[in-house]
């Protein structure tokens, strides 16, 4: 809160500079023709990378150039070794070839019209989930769903007796409630924190050895990495998802030193190896997907789509794939002139597609090294979020006044085998956010009215993965088993065909259909193009 309204303060100072700037022009009387000239140059924005002005961060952000830019970026640092290579020279040439030629297309592009559009659109991204689903079961789903049947039915006790043993110890909390979190109740993270932490920074150490060392990574090694990177039960990949989370939601979790010196551990330096760009959650994630709760406009939203489709599932992966690369969020930053927080996101943009792979190349000598170890781990998390998040948000259901009904629209899980300090909760997670994890069960009794007046989506003894994938394959029995009746008369109870036909029809009920939301999004950016041309 305290961060939401400094960036509004400042936004607001800038809203008065730019306030009295219009006044002293007015008083100047200034001829037509500057202002025909300022509409022409927003006008030449559209086309344009840079933004006037002094600000090394302010540019406005096309995915076609900023792809075709990174490419030009990394070709140049090619070109500027020692030894130059006739493949990476016409690669080169190739991006600033697709840069020219953008404008051209673009416009050829937009002159079509939406209904001649919407199938090319439909097919593309159709064909996007199938290559992100097929890169995933390639090389991603042994590591996550082998590992995870591995840790439940084999490394589970024995693994969790040497973790109690760190997560208990006296001293060790200590420690971390005195120097490395500002709520002493934090420390309850520490454990974990340090483990998954550990564990990334030496995987990642021992592949950049390797690739130094022996000037490439045998695929054996590749895929030894990726299951460090999972972690037994997802246990690392879990926690780096989680911490990042936290760090992005609570601006004062690490003591003023650690804040100052390193700021977001997870979020905008560990997170770099797990797909996420720096700055993601402090922005969008608290801006746009809690303060639309996943509704209309949210670079999540899911709510055109059947969330017991396959077909849906890949046309959401490439949402997800955009939000992931934080295009759709600086879009919305942009649409919305935010210009705080869509600076702040940019800088991670920047060092997550620019700064970070010029340095791994710097270093390596190697595109191999880029693309296995720093952009595949984005495909993965691609697709395990937008797995996930058709479970968290699957179901739909509105009040008598049209509104979402806040313990639907939200699942919850309760006595969840792979729980990370409450996330499971999602519902709580959304409209209770300020409930410590320790407190949620105490939260959820305050609740127990309205759960059983609105058959709330609250399961039991499962983890999100199984969710979502029992929910694709209409296992509906089996999600009954799971279900938690809050009503206490047994009349008042769903039987398995009332809970199957009310939850199957949640999970399919839409907002609008897909096409209708894609001709809203376009409806929405012309209409923020027009007001900036109206504006100047």
């Amino acid at each position: 809160e305290e961060e939401e309204q400094e960036e509004e303060e400042e936004e607001e100072e800038a809203g008065v500079a730019d306030a009295k700037g219009e006044e002293t022009t007015a008083q100047k009387g200034e001829s037509g023709s500057r202002k025909q000239q300022e509409v022409a140059r927003d006008l030449n924005q559209i086309f344009s990378i840079y933004e006037p002005g002094p600000a090394f961060f302010r540019f406005h952000f096309m995915t076609p150039q900023v792809l075709c830019a990174t490419l030009a970026t990394l070709g140049a640092v090619s070109l500027a070794q020692l030894e130059v290579h006739s493949h990476y020279y016409s690669a080169l040439l190739l991006a600033v070839a697709a840069l020219a030629a953008f404008p051209l297309v673009w416009v050829c592009w937009r002159s079509l019209s939406f209904a001649a559009r919407y199938p090319l659109i439909h097919l593309f991204q159709l064909v996007a989930g199938l290559v992100i689903t097929a890169d995933f079961v390639l090389f991603w789903a042994l590591p996550i769903f082998g590992q995870g049947q591995l840790f439940r039915l084999v490394l589970c006790r024995p693994l969790r007796l040497p973790y109690r043993w760190i997560d208990e110890s006296t001293t060790l909390r200590k420690f971390a409630a005195k120097y490395i979190y500002t709520n002493p109740r934090c420390a309850d993270y520490f454990a974990s924190a340090l483990l998954s932490g550990g564990s990334a920074i030496l995987a990642f150490s021992f592949v950049l050895y390797w690739q130094l060392t022996h000037g490439s990574l045998p695929w054996w090694l590749i895929y030894a990495y990726y299951a460090a990177w999972v972690g037994f039960g997802g246990r690392v990949m879990g926690a780096a998802y989680t911490f990042a989370h936290r760090e992005g939601h609570n601006r004062v979790l690490y003591q003023r030193w650690l804040r100052n010196s390193l700021g977001n551990i997870f979020e905008n330096w560990i997170g770099n190896w797990f797909g996420n760009v720096p700055n993601n959650f402090t922005t969008s994630h608290l801006a746009i997907h809690h303060r639309l709760q996943a509704g209309q406009g949210d670079t999540f939203y899911q709510w055109d789509f059947d969330r017991t489709s396959f077909h849906h599932l890949m046309l959401y992966l490439y949402r997800i794939l955009l939000h992931m690369t934080g295009v759709t969020s600086l879009l919305w930053f942009r649409r919305k002139g935010e210009a705080v927080r869509y600076n702040r996101l940019l800088k991670g943009v920047l060092v997550y597609w620019v700064l970070v792979p010029t340095l791994y190349y710097t270093l390596t000598q190697s595109w191999s090294f880029v693309f296995w170890i720093h952009l595949q781990p984005l495909v993965g998390m691609t697709y395990f979020l937008a797995f996930m998040n058709f479970w968290l948000h699957a179901f739909v259901e509105f009040d008598g006044r049209g509104e979402h009904i806040a313990c639907v629209n939200s699942s919850c899980l309760v006595d969840g085998p792979d729980d990370y300090f409450g996330e499971d909760d999602h519902m709580a997670h959304h409209y209770a956010t300020q409930v410590y994890f320790r407190d949620l069960p105490r939260y959820r009794e305050t609740q127990r009215a309205d759960f059983a007046r609105n058959h709330a989506a609250v399961f039991s003894d499962m983890s999100i993965v199984e969710g979502a994938a029992l929910l694709l394959l209409g296992q509906w029995e089996e999600l009954y088993k799971k279900y938690v009746d809050y009503n206490e008369r047994a009349e008042d109870r769903l039987t398995l065909e009332q809970f199957t036909a009310l939850f199957r029809t949640r999970a399919k009920r839409v907002e609008m259909t897909h096409r209708e939301y894609t001709a809203w999004c376009e409806a929405q950016g012309q209409e923020a193009a027009g007001s900036k041309l109206k504006a100047a």
